[in-house]
């Protein structure tokens, strides 16, 4: 999976969730809201009762004003019981319907038509209005339960609210912690062990590997890592190889020119044939790191060797081999055209 993806995936899951938290604190919100506004509405109704019953007992009976006030009053009343009714999502206003709330709702409405009725009893016929005081406090009763049901829903509510406002906190902690692991682990600790191996290679550490454990672009830049790595590893090798064969190729180069240049400074100094032959021995014995080396002259027809000189060899091979035969020894042996002479160990043994 991809960088990105993952961010992006990440990312949406806390998004949805945020999203999710908040669209149910805004909903709670105006349930909130809507049972405020209806609870303002029910408390209006009962200050209106009062107001109607202030009227009937303050108002002459028979005036025209009386009849239009409490006519006024009661398409009020009437306004209000519709509003509660049917709600208003502008204002908001809205009563959390569920069977206490709407019983009680029944209630005030029966309550409401019997303190109409006995309103327009007295306007129009006359009636005593003491008699209006029972069905007032019968209507405010009603009200009062109504209003306690709308506000037990609403403290279910802010219970609600006050649950999703913590789980908004914790989620955004959590939030929070699982987008710093996340970074951590997919970003921050690979980074860091690729700073780790590239500090190893500029010690010299070719051999430094960092583990490929994802298939994103972290996993992407450690694999050719690790191949940058291995082709610097071969070339180093390679090219340390090349330079030490180098090195011993000039160092041999360098130890025959000085052995030549010695030889050749001898044998301008050497005075005598026999000096000649002992100090050519001694410098060849040197040069090709041998035991001993012994320097031979031989006749016009090469069937017999004469010793001239030597180097560490042997006495009794000295006195025994100062003239040998052709073929009694290696260094007089014939050797065909084409064919390789066969090699003779002669152990050297002190006398």
């Amino acid at each position: 999976m991809r960088l990105a993806t993952k961010l992006m995936l990440i990312g949406g899951i806390f998004l949805v969730l945020a999203l999710a938290s908040i669209g149910l604190t805004l909903w709670v919100t105006w349930q909130l809201e809507g049972g405020a506004a209806a609870v303002n509405e029910a408390g209006r109704m009962r200050m209106r009762s009062y107001q109607l019953a202030l009227s009937l007992q303050q108002t002459p009976v028979g005036s025209a004003q009386r009849a239009s006030e409490v006519a006024e009053q009661l398409q009020d009343f009437d306004r209000s019981v519709a509003l509660l009714r049917r709600g208003d999502s502008v204002r908001p206003l809205a009563v959390p319907w569920d069977h206490r709330t709407r019983h009680h709702f029944e209630n005030v409405v029966q309550n409401w038509q019997n303190l109409r009725d006995q309103a327009l009893l007295i306007v129009n016929d006359g009636a005593p209005s003491d008699s209006l005081k029972n069905h007032v406090q019968a209507f405010v009763s009603q009200v009062d339960l109504f209003v306690s049901s709308i506000e037990r829903h609403m403290s279910d509510w802010t219970t609600l609210l006050h649950t999703f406002q913590i789980a908004m906190m914790v989620l955004a902690i959590l939030s929070a912690l699982a987008l710093m692991y996340a970074g951590y682990v997919v970003i921050l600790e690979p980074v860091s062990r690729l700073q780790s191996a590239l500090r190893d290679i500029e010690q010299g550490d070719f051999a430094t590997r960092v583990i490929v454990d994802a298939d994103d672009e972290m996993g992407s830049l450690a694999d050719g890592f690790n191949s940058m790595a291995e082709n610097l590893q071969s070339l180093y090798g390679n090219l340390e190889s090349k330079v030490n064969e180098k090195t011993a190729s000039l160092e041999t180069k360098q130890q025959r020119l000085s052995a030549l240049y010695e030889v050749a400074a001898f044998v301008a100094s050497a005075e005598t044939l026999e000096e000649l032959a002992h100090g050519f021995a001694s410098h060849m014995r040197r040069i090709a790191q041998a035991d001993a080396v012994a320097i031979r002259w031989s006749d016009v027809a090469n069937e017999r060797y004469v010793l001239m000189g030597s180097d560490c060899l042997p006495q009794v091979m000295a006195e025994d081999e100062q003239c040998v035969l052709s073929g009694d020894c290696l260094c007089g042996a014939k050797v065909e055209p084409g064919t390789v002479p066969s090699l003779r160990v002669i152990p050297i043994l002190d006398a």
